[in-house]
């Protein structure tokens, strides 16, 4: 049987795969006086739950050895498993859960716990799985901080080899600038005799160029832009109208 707890007194929640769930109690007898010894089939041994919304006491599913836990000085464990779907059950309800438990040599006494969502953690809480990241995170310091200089060049080496030559990363600002500078003053005279034609991006541009601030002659019903000299046509277009037009036809 599983030793994992998923509970803890007073803020219990049902017991994940293979864990269980142990509920601390205390066997005195009529004058208050501790009792010990006294096993899970005691002359009289009575164990009880009651739910939240439920109005009585119900006895607990079988009761035997994998339920019950001597601890010592009285206290005593009373076990629930999730191996045991009649007693995960009995934690399938969020809120006040109460345990009874009497024998002929003790009292009797209810002991009130509060089941919690099943999902429910606290900030503060430690699992095994925390415990692991931060065991990693240590073990990393330290192999980190005994590497000899060998080793952390090497590592620099390698996240250098990360960029590619001729990646923009490994340029330098001035590198940078000149590329920028070239894009911006970049001269669009060799697209200005394909223009017409649309098919690279240094032909749209070429073509926009003219047509906002290249010479435009419309003569009749032809439109006719020209390259920067003015005197060079980059195309012709037919208007509908040669008094009125309303559109014009693809460029030739």
């Amino acid at each position: 049987m599983a030793s994992v707890t998923a509970g803890e007194v007073l803020g219990i929640k049902a017991p994940g795969s293979g864990e269980t769930v142990r509920l601390p109690i205390m066997l005195l007898d009529t004058d208050g006086v501790i009792v010990t010894g006294e096993a899970f089939d005691a002359a009289g041994m009575t164990v009880e739950y009651q739910k939240e919304g439920e109005s009585a006491f119900s006895a607990f599913p079988t009761f035997d050895t994998n339920n019950w836990d001597e601890i010592g000085h009285g206290k005593y464990e009373v076990i629930i498993r999730e191996s045991d779907a009649t007693e995960l059950a009995l934690l399938d309800t969020e809120g006040h859960f109460s345990i009874f438990v009497g024998t002929t040599a003790t009292r009797g006494d209810v002991f009130l716990f509060k089941v919690n969502p099943a999902d429910i953690a606290r900030d503060d809480q430690w699992t095994d799985a925390r415990g692991a990241y931060l065991d990693n995170i240590s073990a990393g310091a330290v192999a980190l901080e005994g590497a000899d200089s060998d080793t952390l060049e090497t590592l620099s080496n390698q996240l250098d080899a990360v960029a590619v030559p001729g990646d923009a990363m490994t340029l330098t600002v001035a590198e940078r600038t000149a590329v920028a500078t070239a894009i911006i003053v970049f001269d669009l005279a060799g697209y200005e005799a394909t223009a017409k034609d649309g098919t690279r991006v240094g032909d749209m541009l070429a073509a926009v160029r003219a047509g906002i601030a290249g010479k435009l002659v419309i003569s009749g019903t032809t439109v006719t832009l020209y390259e920067v000299d003015g005197v060079t046509a980059i195309w012709t277009a037919t208007l509908d109208s040669a008094t009125t037009p309303t559109s014009r036809a693809a460029p030739a």
